[in-house]
């Protein structure tokens, strides 16, 4: 993602502790073994300054070499860090989520629109799929599309009616199959249906 030439943002959310800090340090410069993103990264916190203002859990802890800190915090935080650390489950969820929208709403610029070739490809798409649908309509109409299938229902009106007697108890024996037991009554009638029309349209291929 990050040789694309599209413009990235990520945003960033660790614990406050020295290696949560390092996290967003280590995505924007780079190591010693990758170099630097060409992205923006955003780093939403949370860091010990407001996780102390925030009135959360903190943990204490000793340890006997220096805590890596990122350079980017203030001389105090840097120093705080080396016993003290507070994580982002600290927060229960309602505080984490709240907390979370408050940091993503001032970067929130509206609905995303694509670029303009994206544009542009979407409405060609968009107009030759209309077009498709409003020819084939006047093309139907123009050869009697209505007409025709009028006169085919007529034809199968007779076959229509052959089907009424019996028909309820044949399709209450097709839901009573315990294969078909959660099959819609419609289900069944669509297939009686569609077997007419099958029929029919080989009777015509037939007689043409």
């Amino acid at each position: 993602m990050g040789k694309s030439k599209e413009p990235l943002t990520f945003f960033c959310i660790h614990d406050a502790d020295g290696p949560g800090t390092k996290i967003y340090e280590a995505l924007q410069e780079g190591t010693s073994a990758r170099r630097g993103r060409d992205v923006r990264i955003v780093n939403l916190g949370l860091d010990p300054q407001e996780a102390q203002a925030m009135h959360l859990e903190v943990e204490t802890f000793q340890r006997q070499s220096k805590v890596p800190v990122a350079s980017y915090l203030s001389n105090e935080e840097k120093e705080w860090l080396q016993k003290h650390r507070i994580e982002l489950n600290a927060m229960d969820t309602p505080t984490f989520v709240t907390w979370l929208d408050s940091k993503l709403r001032s970067h929130h610029n509206g609905k995303v629109i694509p670029p303009v070739d994206v544009l542009m490809r979407r409405l060609r798409n968009t107009i030759q799929e209309t077009l498709k649908e409003g020819i084939r309509i006047r093309l139907l109409e123009q050869a009697g599309f209505s007409d025709h299938v009028r006169l085919a229902l007529q034809s199968i009106d007779p076959d229509i009616a052959a089907q009424m007697p019996g028909l309820s108890d044949r399709i209450a024996a097709v839901l009573n199959d315990k294969d078909k037991q959660k099959e819609h009554w419609v289900k069944p009638l669509d297939r009686v249906a569609e077997q007419l029309v099958r029929d029919f349209l080989s009777r015509s291929s037939r007689n043409n």
